[in-house]
């Protein structure tokens, strides 16, 4: 049994004893009280942000990598997802918190394997929230088409990181799928965008409601505007996309 916890944390561990003297507790990296340790956790991150739980609690959020490998986008590779010039980091990404005021850091049980992360383009980002009893949700996102993306969501729960799950109809998913991302439009309510472009050609406004006792996050309403209504459609997304505040009803 203590080897196959073992054989779970190898990876991590591996960063971690490099940065911090680490324990060990319910699979959850303690990675150093020291001040200089936790500055250096900064450093070595390719991503920061601050994050709050649901009870409006505040924490620093590292994303890092031991195998981090670098590229641009040469004239020959250009595509839907990435333009001449954009940078991109490619590895097996980390999440560490550390609560705010608190110099402990915490390497979650999560990682994101084989992440192609494109920084020109902010593919990793913060849906912010303005509300208690709403968690600040980070995305790691990706470019799968010209139309389309896929995001793997994460919140903060108890002090630890934890996957948003996405109920539509009966299945449930780990990644959502949109063209256009999500934006907070009241509490634990979100609205995204997805084009379609093969039978019903249109636009398509999204409506999901985030539970954070559970993790899930549900479609709970779907506009459309397609076909003979593609130019309706159309103009509707450039008020959404032009003002925060814009929601589709």
């Amino acid at each position: 049994m203590m080897k196959k916890s073992i054989g779970k944390l190898v990876l991590i561990l591996l960063v971690a004893v490099v940065l911090f003297p680490v324990t060990v507790s319910n699979g959850v990296v303690e990675a150093g009280t020291d001040p200089a340790l936790v500055d250096n956790m900064k450093k070595k991150s390719r991503q920061f942000f601050d994050m709050k739980d649901e009870n409006g609690v505040t924490y620093n959020v590292y994303v890092f990598s031991n195998n981090e490998k670098k590229k641009v986008t040469g004239r020959s590779d250009i595509w839907a997802g990435a333009s001449e010039g954009d940078i991109w980091y490619t590895g097996d990404y980390h999440i560490a918190l550390r609560k705010k005021g608190s110099n402990v850091v915490h390497i979650q049980r999560y990682d994101v394997v084989g992440y192609e992360y494109n920084y020109t383009r902010k593919m990793i980002y913060l849906l912010s929230s303005k509300n208690i009893g709403q968690p600040d949700i980070i995305s790691f996102s990706t470019t799968e088409c010209s139309n389309c993306r896929e995001a793997r969501m994460y919140y903060i729960k108890d002090g630890r990181i934890e996957r948003v799950k996405i109920k539509t109809d009966d299945d449930v998913d780990e990644t959502l799928w949109y063209s256009e991302k999500p934006k907070v439009i009241g509490k634990n309510l979100y609205q995204s965008v997805v084009f379609t472009n093969t039978e019903d050609i249109g636009v398509h406004f999204n409506t999901y409601s985030f539970n954070p006792k559970t993790g899930v996050m549900t479609l709970i309403k779907t506009k459309s505007y397609i076909n003979d209504q593609q130019e309706l459609g159309d103009a509707i997304y450039k008020k959404w996309k032009a003002s925060p505040a814009y929601v589709v009803n």
